[in-house]
């Protein structure tokens, strides 16, 4: 009696007996459903050894989230993903409070600090690209439960923008219609961000790539627009120039003004981390992740810094209409042109104000259901939102959030401004406790490898720019925003000191040192921090060979340098087509590349963007790394080297590759370097030229007649 077994994978169920197989396709609604099955977690024994921290970083050092957030994706998000309400409506109250002037001191300070920021989680990120991003490094090189603490503020500051982005959306949709009831435009604007994250971290990225460019695109053209403006261009016509920094002046409000910037300008940069909370799914992070924290600098310089001297420049800080209500008619972008007399450029601004929020919507989906996913790694959240299905998704996190975006319909609600003034403060500070605590969990980073007797230059492969200044000064400013904002919260602008106020400014710090305070007493742990000999300087690290890399590297600038102009600014896949193959981390490895130019290819890189061109092409192709397939325990692998040389004529020499490849040890391998017509009747009994035995049945993995790589069964 034979025996069966049955086994599913995400494009096939695959039935197997002693002689013979069967390949059933699943249908596209059972991919589907299929998709949403839990993904294999890779185990790890504890044998009773390790406590609930080591436990915390092996859990969160592997993960199934998928690694498919390209280069552009992480640029773009770096550029424009942060670029929203804060700066095209909050600037507005900032201007009324502070004056130009302040505007530019508050931002310009905020802004050093973000990069500083940047640079040092850069450099925990393309390190430690783990499962929760930066969430974690608090928990492993600070203390576990200042990392529960910190955890939880962040989770909870995107968990409650979801409703309020929502209704934010809603509410600047009535600039055009306020005649339909805004719960109808929740509804909408909810379904939308639901439909995006159930594309997984590709659907964010897309969504991220496209806002972004809409919103870079809208900032450059207003700069361009105000420049033109103060020099008398607008309809109205009149030079402006610095006008308004004579009068009504450059401050208002004094001391008190300047610091009642700060938080404005610090909501404006909020997302920025979004960066490093993406590292456990981006491609390649080593390099991508440094590209995306330089391009920080241009950012700030001239997304903030350039167009807030602009704003300060055409609208004066006393017009009436800054600061007067939280939608598109406050903001000084839209004042701006309406006093210039430019018609429809104000509907424009509000579709790009309409389309930030939208962002924003998508991004703290994206953030809090990540954050809640390593929280339960951790143990420091119910263990079911650790769920992550077969396309890479948090599942279960997601759905908390998109229930919690349902507080959004308490819009129609006759109360609603006291809950959102409410869910208003609970993000208020909590970005500030976030980046504080980055900076302190790389100086403690750094800290732990000096103790260890390690260096980072010659283990890192990013350092951040100024070391362990940067995090200082970024430690610094955090606190001192703290301070300055304790300050205004008891002395408000033209008010009275008033414990209500006060308490809804302060109370993501409330939430902080609760959290804080109750794992203390739960977990009995009353150490304030991790001794820099015990923190665990290995466990989920990028698998790098520095010696390697920077080996690597000079050789690709030597082979690259050789090769013509033309050549030299291909990018990787438009090398692939003439033969340029690109060395160092990426290296393509090419199989039965004999017909390289006209026929297809199997691909094997760390670049996505090579894989998917190609692999779309090629029918039954396995896409998890060889790696993966051996440690599932699903099949029993046997080492076959494949040796390809590349024999037809190429402009340039290509050199020899070899590969280890991985396969079944009941399958064998077709001569890699045939090309074999598969048309005609006889295809399963005349075409296994190459094959080990001729008792071998010709199971092709091919398409449109062409051999991509032939893999056969045993008969026997």
């Amino acid at each position: 009696m034979s025996q069966l077994d049955s086994k599913h994978s995400e494009k096939e169920i695959t039935i197997c007996s002693n002689s013979d197989t069967e390949t059933i396709p699943l249908t596209r609604w059972g991919k589907f459903l299929n998709s949403f099955k839990q993904a294999e977690l890779e185990e790890y024994t504890t044998n009773g050894q390790l406590n609930d921290l080591e436990k915390a970083i092996a859990a969160t050092a592997k993960s199934p989230l998928r690694s498919e957030l390209k280069n552009r994706h992480l640029q773009m998000i770096a550029i424009g993903g942060a670029i929203g309400t804060g700066l095209f409506v909050g600037s507005g109250n900032a201007l009324a409070s502070g004056g130009p002037g302040a505007l530019l001191i508050g931002w310009g300070i905020i802004g050093v600090m973000i990069y500083c920021t940047v640079q040092v989680m850069g450099e925990l990120a393309v390190c430690f690209p783990v499962n929760g991003g930066f969430n974690v490094y608090t928990t492993r090189f600070v203390d576990t439960s200042l990392g529960f603490a910190m955890g939880w503020n962040y989770a909870l500051l995107w968990l409650v923008s979801v409703p309020i982005e929502l209704v934010a959306a809603a509410i600047t949709i009535q600039y055009w219609n306020d005649t339909i009831n805004g719960a109808v435009w929740v509804a909408i604007f909810f379904t939308l961000i639901s439909l995006i994250n159930l594309f997984g971290v590709r659907g964010y990225g897309e969504a991220e790539f496209v806002f972004s460019i809409v919103k870079v695109i809208a900032v450059v053209g207003f700069v361009i627009l105000g420049v033109v403006i103060a020099c008398g261009g607008g309809p109205h016509g009149g030079y402006i120039g610095a006008k308004y920094w004579h009068n009504p002046g450059a401050f208002s409000n004094g001391f008190k003004g300047v610091c009642s910037i700060f938080v404005s300008a610090a909501f404006s940069f909020s997302g920025t981390e979004l960066v490093g909370l993406a590292a456990a799914e981006t491609e390649n992070p080593r390099k991508t992740l440094p590209k995306a924290a330089k391009q920080v600098f241009w950012r700030i310089t001239l997304f903030y810094i350039v167009s807030l001297t602009v704003v300060g420049c055409i609208v004066p800080y006393n017009d009436p209409r800054l600061g007067t209500s939280s939608d598109a008619s406050a903001s000084p972008f839209v004042i701006a042109i309406t006093n210039a007399g430019i018609g429809g450029l104000p509907t424009v601004m509000n579709i790009v104000i309409l389309i930030s929020v939208l962002s924003v919507g998508n991004s703290s989906v994206y953030a809090s259901s990540r954050t809640l996913t390593s929280l339960a790694c951790q143990g420091f959240a119910p263990r079911q939102l650790a769920y992550i299905d077969k396309a890479g998704r948090p599942i279960i996190s997601i759905a908390v959030n998109l229930i919690f975006g349902l507080l959004s319909f308490l819009a129609a609600y006759k109360n609603q401004g006291t809950i959102f003034d409410w869910m208003y403060a609970l993000c208020g500070l909590s970005t500030i406790f976030t980046w504080g605590s980055i900076c302190l969990a790389h100086l403690r980073f750094r800290y732990a490898m000096k103790v260890q007797g390690r260096n980072a230059h010659d283990e890192l492969t990013f350092t951040a720019y100024g070391g362990i200044y940067s995090s200082v000064f970024g430690l610094f400013v955090n606190g001192l925003v703290l301070v300055v904002q304790f300050y205004v919260a008891l002395w408000p602008i033209g008010g009275t000191p008033n414990a209500y106020d006060f308490f809804e400014t302060y109370l993501s710090a409330a939430v902080v040192i609760v959290c804080y305070v109750g794992h203390k007493l739960y977990s009995r742990n009353w150490k304030l921090y991790i001794r820099g000999k015990d923190v665990d300087l290995d466990t989920g690290r990028s698998e790098t060979d520095l010696d390697l890399i920077k080996q690597q590297v000079a050789e690709e600038k030597e082979w690259l340098s050789a090769q013509p102009c033309e050549l030299r600014n291909m990018s990787i896949l438009e090398r692939l087509p003439v033969g340029l193959l690109e060395m160092g981390h990426d290296r393509v490895w090419l199989i039965n590349s004999s017909e390289l130019q006209h026929g297809p290819v199997l691909v094997e890189s760390h670049v996505s963007e090579v894989r998917d061109k190609f692999q779309r092409r090629i029918h039954g192709c396995v896409s998890a790394t060889f790696g993966d397939v051996v440690d599932s325990g699903d099949v029993n692998p046997v080492e076959l080297q494949i040796r390809t040389v590349v024999e037809h004529h190429l402009p340039v020499e290509v050199p020899v590759l070899h590969h280890q490849l991985l396969v079944r040890r009941d399958v064998v391998q077709f001569d890699s370097g045939r090309s074999i017509d598969l048309t005609g009747e006889n295809r399963l009994r005349d075409q296994t030229v190459g094959c080990r035995s001729e008792r071998q049945r010709g199971d092709l993995l091919a398409r449109d007649g062409e051999v991509v790589m032939g893999v056969g069964v045993r008969d026997d």
